[in-house]
């Protein structure tokens, strides 16, 4: 029993559907959104929206669909934002 715990500590940072970040939610799985994020966490670079019209491209999905998920995926990926000094005084 010792050992499923101490294995449940040294995992990753979840990334489970509906886990929410900077205010964004984690899409659900089985979804074209998805897809869109699976893909940008497969990516071995940065995506970029110049990249997107490719991605729209070869995937089928709408060209809007990707632009607007890409920036959600950036948005729940970034840093915490921190409160703002004036509002600790």
């Amino acid at each position: 029993m010792s050992t499923k715990l101490q294995s449940k500590s040294v995992q990753q940072p979840s990334r489970r559907a509906g886990e929410v970040r900077n205010g964004i939610s984690r899409p659900c799985r089985g979804g074209i959104v998805q897809a869109c994020w699976d893909l940008f966490d497969s990516a071995n670079g940065e995506v970029t929206v110049a990249n997107t019209r490719d991605i729209a491209a070869a995937t089928g999905f709408a060209l809007v669909t990707v632009q607007q998920e890409l920036r959600r995926h950036t948005k729940w990926n970034a840093a915490p934002v921190r409160a703002s000094r004036r509002a600790s005084h």
